[in-house]
């Protein structure tokens, strides 16, 4: 699985320049290995945009060097490639006379090309109660600035865990690149019950901070100090990309105290504050933007042509005559107050509102329904809401309040982005591809070979809404296990005037597929083929990830994330098991709680993911990835248990922490596995970088000694899984990012448990034709006593999957009689046949590992 990209390295390099050390001189060694040790880089495995590169740690200068420097500079500048692209980067301590490097390597991905923007997101809070101090979000319909729906039915997507716990004024931005997008907040929580003198004086320096690269899957929260200790509270945090810096400028309001000022009785006014952070996780120390000497709150800025416009709420008057929205422009976005020029004031009092605050301006798209124009969305606080302003020129602005508008039910301080068809298809729940229409819509598009609205007859039938690709002309039903494919009656609209044969509602046989040829006024229009097949997956119902299979005593089991929870966020882990691979029951309770104090793993808080389990002499090993609240980091643990359900008691402390002399960008995905060949265990693991090593005699602990990284593993990022069969080594992981449609497994093979591997290409990607999308991270398992094999894997969950609402599957692998290598896996939505093990294997307490 892909969780939040950490601050972590992926390679360790220590390299001494001197020999025959003194004391002395061990420990100068000792203290720059730690620094070099201490060396962090947030995104390292998965780099889309310019780094931070530390220049000092514990006190010592730093110096960077890359051996790709087109790619990544000596000061961290990006520029993405065609392909991804690995870069090192060695970061060099001069000390004392003593010079020591550590070898990081970055994972660059390839560079997007985005297709046009054709619709809107809309982020926003909506008020001041508990339920309202959360981040919703809204989508454009279609490319319309002004017609709104809301999504999540009307529910927050994103809540708070630190600090308050309440969040106000959502930004969204998305990166020069483009396919990461960030989103700021204020963290500010009226509806507890604080007022809001305090929270001017003694509120939140913190502001919080998610990332995503598709606006529905988002990264963990970050709580992050900027604001300096003088200041009483940290409001309405923007940002905007400066390209000068090749950093993003942050900047939000504070109120500043006297240090001598220890109850905050004086008086004081707001300013507006700034830092600057290539990925807001490392931000600079915080400079003044306005001080215009009166109160100024809630920044936004737009640039047009070379100009940077600055709307601000002016709440000092300023000499403008009244507390409102003011226009500003500079030429350069850091300048200082008297570098901007005032070109705008009282805009809501002039567009006939009641008093506004929270502004967010956006130039409309091509194409919009409205035409082109700028628009400054202002929240009347006291009234409506959010309104909406236009105007046709920003550089000699007339906003007006627009005619006709349907906003979302109650925004308030928000933000709006523009976005591509795409990303507004699946913000709205469906791929653009899937749309229902209805025969007025379909006959607009002028596209006569369109059918829509499509069902069964008997709805009840189906599994899932039917799966349509519009670009092959092809519709697949997926239904109930037992259902007749012989009798089904499909159903749809076509536009107006198309004549469908067969008609629609006709009884057919879709177990070949049943051609609908499509005409108007007697001629040839298009061609559908419509199929059904029935659907035996997923195997666990629910939405269960990262699957992991063992067989003991004749019985199947599976081990997985338990999914469904932002943030991938599920902290149980459950066991399952079937007698003949179809029908699985999940034990009663989670056998292991990763909740702090409320669990029963003592370290863990949260983050249960992609487990694996192993058996030795009667006992069982169950290694699983877990939040290290300690560490503030990913690491792995163990439990130990007499039977494959439990009961397990955990490890006191982690068995993985991620900070051994080799180490991967992640400690995640363990996988244990038996060498058939030694009869030793050993365990793999890592993101961005696969690891090895073998297991002491214990199998709570790893003997570093025996640490090895693995080489030949094309495009790997994590879920790593091993098996042995007729004299071969077969390796299996994930490409791509968990939340990625184009999620799947990569596969090689070695002579050694260790490698070196030969790499053998993809064998189970996505089959859009069936719905099925982001197939990865896999384990295998062999029937005792037989050569039959399966592969269980996750996939988005059909439908609205993605992210982390995946679904298990399960299905055949075979292999090649000739060369002994597995064929490509075709992954099925029938799924298999029941199987249980030949009595004679039932005695067989083992497990077999990919």
């Amino acid at each position: 699985m892909h969780p939040l990209r950490l601050w972590v390295f992926t390679a360790l390099a220590l390299v001494a320049t001197v020999s025959g050390q003194s004391d002395d001189e061990v420990n100068e060694i000792e203290q720059i290995d730690a620094a070099l040790a201490a060396l962090t880089v947030a995104n390292l495995d998965d780099v889309r945009g310019n780094l931070h590169l530390p220049t000092t740690s514990n006190g010592l200068t730093v110096s960077w060097e890359s051996n790709s420097p087109a790619v990544i500079s000596s000061s961290g500048v990006v520029k993405r490639q065609t392909a991804d692209t690995p870069v090192n980067l060695t970061a060099t301590i001069n000390h004392e006379a003593i010079s020591r490097t550590r070898v990081l390597v970055a994972s660059v991905r390839k560079a997007v090309s985005l297709d046009p923007f054709e619709g809107y997101a809309f982020s926003y809070f909506t008020g001041n109660s508990l339920a309202d101090e959360n981040i919703f979000f809204a989508a454009s319909e279609g490319n319309n600035a002004l017609q709104w729906a809301e999504l999540n039915g009307g529910r927050p997507t994103i809540t708070s865990s630190f600090g308050t716990k309440g969040l106000r004024d959502p930004f969204l931005i998305r990166s020069p690149e483009g396919d990461t997008f960030y989103l700021i907040a204020t963290d500010l929580s009226i509806g507890s019950g604080t007022s809001w003198g305090d929270s001017v004086r003694i509120g939140s320096r913190y502001l919080e901070v998610w990332e995503s690269h598709d606006l529905k899957t988002w990264s963990e929260q970050r709580h992050i100090l900027v604001s300096p200790p003088e200041a009483g509270n940290t409001w309405a945090p923007e940002a905007f990309y400066d390209e000068e810096l090749g950093a993003y400028l942050v900047f939000w309001a504070s109120s500043l105290y006297e240090a001598s000022d220890v109850n905050r009785t004086g008086s004081t006014y707001h300013r507006m504050l700034y830092a600057t952070t290539r990925d807001f996780v490392t931000f600079s120390e915080t400079s003044v933007w306005q001080d215009a000497r009166m109160s100024r709150i809630d920044s936004t800025v737009i640039k047009s042509a070379d100009t940077y416009y600055r709307f601000t709420k002016d709440e000092g008057a300023s000499g403008t005559g009244c507390s409102d929205i003011i226009q500003e422009s500079s030429a350069s976005l850091r300048s200082t107050l008297d570098s901007w020029t005032i070109s705008g004031s009282c805009i809501g009092r002039n567009a006939g509102t009641s008093a506004v605050e929270g502004p967010t301006v956006f130039k409309s798209n091509p194409n919009d329904v409205h035409g082109e124009k700028f628009y400054l969305f202002v929240d009347e606080y006291g009234g409506r809401g959010y309104i909406p302003l236009e105007t046709a020129d920003i550089s000699k602005p007339d906003w007006k309040v627009s005619a006709s508008y349907n906003l979302p039910s109650s925004p308030r301080h928000g933000t709006v982005i523009p976005v591509t068809a795409a990303e507004l298809a699946a913000l709205r729940g469906h791929a653009p591809a899937r749309r229902a229409l209805d025969t007025e819509v379909l006959s607009r598009t002028g596209n006569v070979g369109v059918i829509a609205n499509v069902s069964l007859a008997d709805s009840s039938a189906l599994k899932v809404p039917a799966i349509i690709d519009t670009a092959a002309g092809k519709v697949l039903f997926a239904v109930q296990p037992g259902t007749d494919l012989a009798a089904l009656a499909p159903t749809f609209t076509t536009t107006e005037g198309v004549i469908s044969s067969p008609a629609s509602g006709s009884t057919v046989d879709l177990r070949a597929g049943v051609k609908y040829v499509l005409e108007k006024d007697g001629k040839y229009v298009a061609e559908w083929t419509v199929s059904a097949v029935e659907m035996g997956s997923p195997i666990l119902p629910g939405l269960y990830a990262d699957p992991n299979v063992a067989v003991f005593n004749g019985v199947y089991y599976i081990y997985a994330t338990s999914d469904g929870v932002p943030g991938w966020g599920g902290n149980t882990f459950y066991s399952w098991k079937s007698t003949d691979l179809v029908t699985w029951t999940r034990g009663e309770q989670p056998f292991l709680t990763l909740d702090g104090a409320n669990g029963n793993v003592p370290w863990a808080t949260g983050n249960a993911w992609a487990p694996t389990i192993a058996e030795r002499d009667g006992k069982y090993y169950f290694y699983f990835s877990g939040h290290n609240a300690a560490l503030n980091t990913k690491t792995i643990g163990v439990a130990v248990a007499d039977a494959p359900e439990g009961p397990f008691t955990a490890e006191p402390e982690a068995m993985i922490l991620n900070s051994e002399a080799i180490t991967a960008s992640q400690a995640i995905d363990p996988a244990a596995f038996r060498d058939p060949v030694s009869g030793k265990h050993y365990i793999y693991w890592g993101n961005g970088r696969p690891l090895v090593a073998e297991l002491n005699d214990d199998m709570v602990s790893v003997n570093w000694n025996t640490t090895q990284p693995m080489d030949g593993l094309v495009d790997f990022r994590e879920g790593l899984f091993v098996v042995y069969r007729s004299g071969l080594y077969h390796l299996t992981y994930s490409i791509d990012d968990t939340g990625s449609e184009d999620y799947r497994v990569g596969y090689a093979t070695s002579a050694s448990f260790a490698g070196p591997w030969a790499y053998r290409g993809v064998i189970l990607q996505k089959d859009p034709s069936q719905g099925i999308l982001g197939t990865g991270h896999n384990s295998m398992f062999n029937v005792p006593g037989t050569d039959d094999w399966y592969i269980v894997y996750h996939r988005f969950a059909i439908p609205g999957g993605g992210g982390y609402r995946r679904e298990t599957a399960i299905d055949r692998v075979t292999f090649d009689p000739e060369t002994g290598l597995i064929n490509p896996v075709v992954p099925t939505l029938t799924s298999v046949g029941p199987q249980t093990v030949p009595r004679k294997s039932r005695r067989m307490s083992r497990v077999m590992r990919l």
